[in-house]
Order: structure tokens, then C-alpha cells, then sequence
């Protein structure tokens, strides 16, 4: 069964990770990306945000995703890979340009994106090749 969540703040991706509403470790991974971006969102947008204050907020962010499910790596990794991605925007401007809130967004949003289009890639491969391995009637067990 599939069904599709809107979670628009970084404490409603928190909640759905804990519960289990998320469920396999490759879509937690992703999902905490996204509760990342999120969550810089509200710092890069709050008032008198700046690249500043979404850095300073990074670890907190970080750490509060990962607790969601303190054991799940792909969590763990994805938090810190998009946290990453915005320290290295930071780090390195271009062209004697230093990049501001939004900026740091969009590397967040980026990093997030390639994340979910790796795991969407990872998945469509395993697909295509498990089905070359099933026969009509055959059952097939799954576990995390």
C-alpha cells in the first residue's frame, strides 16, 4: 500500500519518521533530506535571516532529525550530507561572493534532490532487475 504524505515542517517529517509512516531505510534517508531542507527553510527565511544563522543552526537541525530514529543510518548520512552541502556552499563563494540565506537553501534543496534521485534510480534498477528472476506465482519476502 502507498500513500502520499504532506509534511510541511521539519517536526512533521520527525513525527512520520519516529511513528514508522516512513518505512525502509533508503526512504528514511530521504525523507530526513527533505526534514532537513525544511528546517533550514525556517532559518533561511526567518526574520533577519541570514547565512549566519542557517549555519549556526545546522547541528541542532541535525541532530534533532537523527533522534527521529537514533539507529537509522540512511537517516543519519542524509542529514549530514545535505548539512554538509550547505557548509561547503558557505565555505567556498564564487567569484569574491559570499552566499547568503537562499543560497544556503538552495544547496540544501539541491544536495536533498540528488539524494532522492539516487535512491529513485537504486530502487528502479532493483526492480528491473528482480523482475528478470520472478515467475508468475512465485512469493516474495521482504524485511528491513
Amino acid at each position: 500500500m502507498e500513500r502520499i504524505f504532506r509534511l510541511r515542517r521539519p517536526e512533521e517529517v520527525y513525527d512520520a519518521i519516529r511513528a514508522l509512516a516512513v518505512r525502509g531505510a533508503p526512504a528514511i534517508g530521504v525523507a530526513g533530506a527533505y526534514g532537513a531542507v525544511l528546517a533550514i527553510r525556517e532559518l533561511a527565511l526567518g526574520a533577519g535571516a541570514d547565512a549566519a544563522s542557517v549555519l549556526s543552526g545546522l547541528d541542532r537541525i541535525a541532530n534533532y532529525l537523527k533522534g527521529a530514529r537514533p539507529t537509522a543510518v540512511n537517516l543519519s548520512w542524509a542529514v549530514d550530507a545535505v548539512c554538509a552541502a550547505v557548509r561547503e556552499k558557505a565555505k567556498n563563494p564564487d567569484a569574491n561572493h559570499r552566499p547568503g540565506a537562499a543560497e544556503l537553501l538552495e544547496a540544501a534543496f539541491a544536495s536533498a534532490r540528488r539524494i532522492d534521485d539516487d535512491n529513485r534510480i537504486r530502487c528502479e534498477r532493483i526492480g528491473e532487475r528482480g523482475a528478470a528472476l520472478l515467475r508468475a506465482g512465485d512469493v516474495v519476502y521482504t524485511h528491513c
